[in-house]
């Protein structure tokens, strides 16, 4: 090994995004064991045909979207990649396009990359579905998971468009990073829905407990 890389391996060693032990990867075996899969807390947003969901929204899969999210830490998804892989391909999929909701401009200029198709992009190739970039996101928004419901559906309001002809007549698979209140999937799927889209599946890597 490289001795100034050793070096810094152990003033800056690696920590476990979610209980802090220092060890080789982002989230640590005892932690990784803990991710529980979605089970009894899936449900399906109002204006969703269906919906699935890796792992519940809680302990360490918590953290680690946080981490991947807004600290950057790409190469954390590589810990649970085995996961979405069986899962995708467990998964029946009756869609024929793929759509990653955008996230906003000025989080997707400082992370390099758009969480939900970093997540998602590699395991869905074996699915052989085209993917298209169908939604423009109009404006940034705020961080969502700071407001309350009411303010997450005046925030999120008229935040996308869509090019009618992509979507017109197809039943498309929409691909996000975490469903919570179902507010932003909700509101792209009133978007696809009135440009004519014939049905709308939701892919999230995890959800919230439903209340």
């Amino acid at each position: 090994m490289n001795w100034i890389l050793w070096i810094i391996r152990q003033l800056f060693p690696t920590r476990c995004c979610h209980c802090g032990a220092v060890q080789s990867f982002a989230l640590c075996l005892n932690c990784l064991t803990q991710c529980q899969p979605a089970a009894d807390w899936h449900w399906v947003p109002a204006a969703y045909d269906a919906a699935h969901s890796v792992f519940r929204y809680d302990g360490p899969v918590k953290s680690l979207i946080h981490s991947l999210k807004f600290s950057n830490q790409k190469e954390i998804a590589s810990v649970i990649a085995p996961q979405i892989v069986r899962f995708i391909s467990e998964m029946t999929v009756e869609s024929d396009a793929v759509i990653f909701i955008p996230g906003s401009k000025d989080r997707l200029k400082k992370r390099g990359f758009n969480t939900p198709e970093w997540i998602f992009g590699s395991a869905l190739s074996s699915k052989k579905i085209p993917v298209v970039s169908a939604l423009i996101r109009t404006r940034d928004t705020r961080p969502l998971y700071t407001l309350s419901p009411e303010a997450r559906e005046t925030e999120i309001a008229g935040v996308f468009r869509t090019t009618p002809l992509l979507v017109n007549g197809r039943s498309l698979l929409i691909i996000d990073d975490i469903l919570t209140t179902g507010t932003t999937a909700n509101e792209v799927a009133g978007i696809l829905r009135a440009a004519g889209a014939r049905r709308l599946e939701l892919l999230t890597l995890a959800v919230a407990k439903p209340v």
